[in-house]
């Protein structure tokens, strides 16, 4: 489906679409005034040099950047000379507080001026009282200085002699200390060998020794327990063997073994025997094999010992206890053998019965006599507790030993055992050699091995090591081992801190036996001297001198001299420079050369002569360390030598003296000030105010300065007459007067801000016309500023905006009520479209504002709106008008819509495309923030338009084309009767005819036109932006009439020396100061060396200190000149100056003198301006322009002559445009022409006037089909010379509503604009259009576009 008919179906959805972006675009539109920019800031580009400078003094020098709250005020009409204009003055600044503050004028300048003289008088007179002060106090010092030193002198040699006697004397003590301490140190290194070897032999008697307790102790425990359980075993194997031979009876006679043994016969045995059941069970069980195989007869005594000795080795789990069991039951089994042979029967014990007991603990008492041969006789080894594995002899006799012992023997008798046995079995080694070895066996076995014993045993073996000499050594060095070791863990030799101690300790005790008392942190030093002892006997030594001197530090001096060489002095040699050498340390930093005194002394000069060459050495010594000028340090010298030499002076001749002396440096000292301007001072009189102050020089005050001051202030009031001049005009008749107005706590709104500080400074403005007006009946008054500025800029802002919405579509609605033949809804149509498409337009731009995307301008925004009311009105009116030919010709309503949407699509995207691309083009003069906004909204507004009107409106004429309301008051046909589809234009028929004649009269005019515009050279003054009736306009010219102009708009010169100002920079700022000053058009100069306008040769510090600091950045690395012309910023002869002043910097970056240089202000900017819009104009925005217009009409227009057609009529339009409306505002209304005006009319006529030639030129290309080539441009011209004129009608209107502004600014260019679209829809629709398209004939459609059909 073709998109027209997609509109024409969907034609309610689009209208709801549109509906819906109005809704929610209407409440950000409203809000767009809240963020547009109303300041002049939009007219400046960024990045040109005198922007730059205006950065710059903002950053580095604040006093010359325009505060935001700075306001001027200039009065006009008083007598400036009149005591009671300055009364009147006085009386404004009371009146005017509650409305500003820091008020400043020409009275205050001069009174700064006075506080400047009082200021320099009062540093004068200070610095005077300093000088005074010192001297006197100085002189004062000398007297007092020459008395200490004489008394000082006679101390000398009292010194010296007391010194001669201690030297030697401390010499000696210091070389028979060292040696005592170095023999010390040696006593040190043997007594840590011994300690450290000495404790690790105690750490293995000590390990031995508890070895053999241990041992002992084991051996002990085993004979006691041996005793015990072989005599228990005796016991108990007699029991149990007893117990089998009886059970085995028992068993007999119960017939077990002939009808088997049951529970309750066994548990009857055992009862009756007192035995175990179990036992019972064991006998049975051994004897019943053997009984029920061999019969009774198997059973013998020694059956039984065998049945007996199972039992008992079944009941022992100890390996050592089974092996003495086995060899006693070998014994006992022997001994039943043994008793049956005597008896001659091997039944002997078993027939004895009951009665056998006796013979059986018989033969178990005698079996004990034989496991230690049986224990001997088996051999192998066996483990004792105390002792691990031991052969079996070695068993064997301790075993013996044990039963020896016999039943129940005492402790002492065990104790007596075991040492008997360790005396057997440990024979050989060195413990039992010692001759009381049993009582040291008796103490490890009862006590262990205790600390006496430990003692005495390493005592006695230290002893044998030693040297006879050295042998009383043993105890002490075997008491301190164990003291530091108590446990016998190595300790000493493990830690080297410990050992130290310990050594320490024992050398410390050494020592007190023999009667030495030396503090143990001094043999502490001499064990960790490695020999090295002469330090510590350096202290010993200054400790010792410290306790007779009294001080440490004197001891220390003595004694450190001394050392230097004692064995010298010890002999008396050298003795004289030691003690010279001890009285110059001791002194310390003296003024005097106390070397020399001690010589002068020992050479038997006087004190009194001593004392005088003394003195004026440390004088001249002191003031040749003494930064101050050579002509005050030669007088502090005289005056200082001239009261020691006359000594005793009187108060009063001292106060002569100083005064004669300052009077001479004062008068020399005026004479050097260098303020531009000779200082005349009356020298004595100085002296004399500033010698009452010498001891409080800050207690002078201006009062007492004031016979000065009168002497200082005409010399700084002709200084400065030039720079406060600025203050006034010439005629003293004027005067400025700067201030801040009252504003709103609080507040950040900028209008709401503004506005409270523009009526406080209207209120400012009221009060100094009521009080300069009681003197002066004429005065005038008007204020300006940034405050100002800014509420006026709002102000008239929003007002023009407000005028010229409302005359441009008050305009346009008449406009095209002509041209919908006074249908009111057809009329109204195009503005429903068009306010939609703006309301969406400004509500996608407040949303790029408040998102900070974009800057709105005020201008930018202005034009804009009045654009796209313009543009989109044409291209909706375009649409209606083909919409009512197709009605005409009989299409039926939506098919009308249909068709006309489709032929008036190539005209409008023609128009609009050339329109976005014209308005684009400004975004090429980015340096401009104004041109930069209007290149990227003015797109983005008729982009909106466009699709409302090829969208919007087209869904409209579906809904209600057909209406009788539509085209009410007139009936429908009524208007499609006045439809004339082959009308012919008159006019544009005899351009045809004549088309020659037409171009070249056009050529003719746009000749000269195009000559103007080429050499166009429009103006940049400020006012030409501000109303007239505004109190910035009245300032401006008030202030150029009488102040005059190069003072209000100064030219800044800013220097970089790449490096902080020093004095030898001076001279190269003066001489680009100089240079500047001679250039034609500069009135005054002003910098570091000249501020006050009079060069002044002192240095940075004192060139600050009068005013020079404020041509000083910031940071110390640029400096500021600031000129002063004669001229307005925008004569022609201040930028030839400024061009002058410029070619002066850049010699001066050429050259090396400083690293970079920029010049602006005003007069700057204005040719930054101009040389910067020609070159974004002819060298981008033209170009660029013209070719992408260009190559956009080739596929609309389809023929390269209808595009060069259209070009050209544009071209004549523009050219006429800015030629007439030069000629207008400057002959007319003597007002100069705005410098970008070309640029503007130019781009916007390039896009806006391809409207009226599109529209009519594819009216002509549709007519072509049908037509010849003359025929279809008459006709063309006769249906559509009423739109296109009409159209242009409605934009010229739109634009022409500009004029309503407040500036003239804003007047021109609404009305270049204004003539311009009417100059270029005439011709292109009557003159030039018809006639260059008749020259070309057929071919002007070549090559895109084919003729009529034939």
């Amino acid at each position: 489906m073709p998109w027209n008919d997609w509109i024409v179906k969907h034609a309610k959805a689009i209208v709801a679409i549109w509906i819906i972006a109005v809704i929610a675009a209407m409440p950000l539109a409203v809000k767009l005034s809240n963020l547009t920019n109303y300041s002049m800031d939009q007219f400046l580009p960024k990045d040109v040099e005198s922007v730059k400078v205006q950065d710059t003094l903002a950053k580095e020098f604040p006093e010359f950047s325009t505060s935001d709250n700075q306001t001027y005020m200039i009065v006009s009409g008083v007598d400036i000379n009149d005591p009671a204009t300055k009364e009147a003055y006085e009386r404004f600044k009371a009146e005017a507080k509650p409305y500003g503050s820091n008020f400043t004028s020409y009275y205050d300048a001069v009174d700064l001026l006075h506080n400047k003289s009082y200021e320099i008088a009062l540093n004068l007179t200070q610095t005077t009282a300093n000088l005074t002060g010192i001297f006197y106090s100085s002189a004062i010092n000398a007297s007092n200085a020459y008395v200490t030193l004489l008394s000082q002198v006679e101390n000398l040699s009292e010194q010296v002699k007391t010194l001669n006697g201690t030297v030697p004397q401390l010499a000696r003590a210091y070389l028979a200390l060292e040696a005592n301490l170095t023999v010390l140190y040696n006593q040190s290194l043997a007594l840590r060998k011994a300690i450290n070897e000495t404790d690790n032999a105690y750490v293995v008697l000590h390990e031995n020794l508890t070895g053999a307790s241990e041992q002992l102790k084991a051996l002990n425990s085993t004979i006691a327990g041996l005793n015990a359980g072989l005599y228990n075993l005796s016991d108990n194997y007699a029991g149990t063997y007893l117990g089998t031979i009886g059970a085995y009876g028992a068993l007999v006679q119960a017939g077990a073994y002939e009808g088997g043994l049951d529970g309750a016969t066994a548990q009857a045995i055992a009862e009756k025997l007192g035995v175990p059941v179990e036992l019972v069970y064991a006998v049975y069980n051994s004897t019943y094999p053997a009984y029920s195989a061999y019969g009774s007869g198997a059973i013998t005594d020694g059956f039984l010992a065998n049945v007996t000795k199972a039992m008992v080795l079944g009941q022992i789990s100890d390996p050592m206890q089974k092996n003495l069991t086995e060899a006693y039951s070998v014994a006992f089994y022997q001994g039943v053998v043994a008793f049956d042979g005597q008896a001659g029967s091997n039944y002997a014990l078993i027939q004895l019965g009951e009665n056998a007991v006796k013979s059986v603990d018989g033969i178990a008492i005698n079996a004990l006599k034989n496991p230690p041969l049986v224990v001997e006789g088996v051999g192998g080894s066996y483990d004792v507790p105390g002792f691990g594995k031991v052969p079996a002899e070695t068993l064997a006799y301790i075993v013996n030993v044990s039963i020896s012992l016999g039943r129940n023997p005492s402790a002492s008798a065990i104790e007596n055992a075991t040492i008997e046995a360790t005396n057997a079995l440990m024979k050989g080694i060195p413990l039992l050699e010692m001759p009381n070895a049993d009582e040291i066996l008796r103490t490890l076995l009862v006590y262990g091995p205790t600390r006496g014993l430990e003692e005495n045993l390493l005592a006695g073996v230290l002893k044998e090591k030693l040297p006879e000499e050295q042998k009383d050594l043993a105890e002490p060095i075997v008491r301190t081992v164990v003291n530091f070791d108590p446990n016998a863990t190595g300790v000493l030799s493990k830690d080297p801190t410990l050992l130290k101690k310990a050594t320490v300790s024992l050398l410390t005790e050494m020592l007190k036996e023999r009667g030495v008392e030396l503090p143990e942190s001094v043999i502490s030093e001499v064990y960790d001297s490695n020999g090295n002892v002469a330090p510590i006997a350096r202290e010993i030594l200054i400790q010792k001198t410290s306790e007779e001197v009294g001080s440490e530090k004197v001891a220390e001096a003595i004694v450190d001299t001394v050392l230097k060489n004692p064995e010298e002095l010890e002999k008396g040699k050298g003795v004289k420079e030691t003690v010279k050498e001890i009285i110059t340390s001791l002194a310390g930093d003296v003024p005097i050369d106390l070397g020399k005194a001690v010589d002068e002394v020992y050479a038997g000069k006087s004190p009194e002569e001593i004392a005088y060459s003394l003195f004026e050495q440390g004088v001249d010594e002191k003031l040749a360390n003494v930064s101050a000028p050579e002509d005050v340090k030669e007088a502090l010298r005289e005056i200082m030598l001239t009261v020691a030499r006359d000594y005793p002076m009187s108060d009063s001749e001292v106060e002569a003296l100083v005064k004669v002396k300052t009077l001479k440096l004062v008068e020399k000292f005026a004479g050097e000030i260098d303020l531009g301007v000779p200082l005349h001072i009356n020298a004595a009189e100085l002296v004399n105010i500033a010698f009452e102050f010498r001891n409080n020089p800050d207690a002078i005050t201006n009062e007492d300065v004031k016979p000065i001051e009168e002497q200082v202030y005409p010399s700084i009031y002709s200084l400065a007459k030039s720079y406060i001049g600025m203050l006034k005009s010439p005629d003293n008749r004027t005067m400025l007067i700067l201030f801040v107005p009252k504003g709103l706590n609080g507040v950040s709104d900028l209008e709401k801000q503004s506005k409270a500080q523009y009526e406080s400074s209207l209120k400012v403005k009221e009060v100094a016309l009521k009080e300069f007006g009681k003197v002066s009946p004429e005065v005038k008054a008007y204020v300006t500023g940034t405050p100002i500025q800014t509420y006026e800029a709002i102000k008239y802002g929003k007002e023009d905006n407000d005028k010229t919405t409302k005359f441009s579509i008050a305009g346009a609605l008449l406009v095209l009520l002509v041209l919908m033949g006074a249908a009111l809804l057809a009329t109204l149509l195009p503005f429903t479209g068009v306010a939609t498409a703006t309301l969406t337009a400004l509500g996608i731009l407040y949303l790029l504002a408040k998102g900070d995307y974009l800057d709105v301008g005020s201008w930018a925004q202005m034009l804009t709106v009045t654009t796209a009311l313009g543009l989109g009105i044409d291209y909706s009116t375009y649409y209606l008008h083909r919409f009512r030919e197709y009605l005409a010709e009989g299409y039926d309503h939506s098919k009308a819509a249909s068709e006309a949407l489709k032929r008036a699509k190539d005209a409008v995207l023609a128009s609009a495309s050339t329109d976005i691309i014209a308005f684009a083009s400004f975004i090429l003069a980015w340096e401009f923030p104004i041109f930069k906004t209007m290149g990227i909204i003015a797109p983005l507004a008729v982009i909106i338009v466009l699709l409302a009107s090829l969208t919007f409106i087209p869904a409209i004429t579906v809904l209600i084309g057909d209406k009788p309301a539509f085209w009410w008051p007139r009936h429908i046909e009524h208007h499609l009767s006045n439809v004339n589809l082959h009308e012919r234009s008159r006019i544009a028929e005899w351009a045809v005819k004549h088309a020659k004649i037409v171009v070249v009269i056009a050529l003719l005019l746009a000749v000269p036109a195009a000559y103007n515009f080429a050499n166009f050279n429009g103006t940049h003054d400020i006012k030409l932006f501000i109303p007239k009736d505004s109190e910035t306009y009245n300032f401006l010219q008030l202030s150029e009439s009488t102040v005059g102009a190069g003072v209000t708009s100064p030219t800044y010169v800013v220097i970089d020396l790449g490096h902080p100002l020093s004095d030898g920079d001076l001279k190269t700022i003066e001489a680009l100061a100089g240079r500047i000053s001679k250039v034609e058009g500069v009135e005054y100069v002003y910098t570091v060396t000249r501020p006050y306008g009079r060069p002044v040769n002192v240095s940075v510090e004192e060139l600050k200190s009068i005013g020079g600091d404020r041509y000083i950045s910031e940071d110390g690395t640029k400096v500021l000149i600031q000129v002063t012309g004669k001229y307005e910023a925008t004569d022609d002869r201040s930028k030839d100056m400024v061009r002058e002043i410029r070619a002066i910097v850049k010699d001066g970056e050429k050259s090396g003198a400083i690293k970079s240089g920029m010049v602006g202000g005003n007069t700057a900017l204005a040719l930054d301006l101009s040389d910067l819009i020609n070159d974004v104009f002819w060298h981008r925005i033209f170009p660029v322009a013209l070719l992408l217009m260009f190559l956009s009409l080739i596929p609309t227009l389809k023929g390269l002559p209808a595009v060069i057609t259209t070009i050209g009529t544009i071209a004549v339009g523009v050219l006429l445009s800015i030629t007439v409306s030069s000629w207008l505002f400057e002959r007319v209304f003597g007002q100069q022409v705005m410098w970008f005006l070309p640029m503007m009319v130019f781009v916007v006529l390039m896009g806006v006037g391809i409207d009226y030639n599109s529209f009519y030129l594819v009216k002509a290309r549709d007519e072509f089909e049908r037509r010849s080539a003359r025929d279809a441009l008459v006709v063309a011209a006769g249906t559509m010379d009423t739109l296109v004129v009409g159209l242009a009608a409605v934009l010229a209107v739109t634009y022409g509503s500009l004029m309503t502004g407040a500036t003239w600014g804003i007047r021109e260019i609404g009305f270049a604009l204004a003539i311009g679209v009417l100059l270029t829809a005439t011709a292109a629709v009557y003159f030039i259009g018809p006639a260059t398209m008749a020259l070309f004939g057929e071919k002007a459609w070549w090559p895109l576009h084919k003729g009529r059909k034939e």
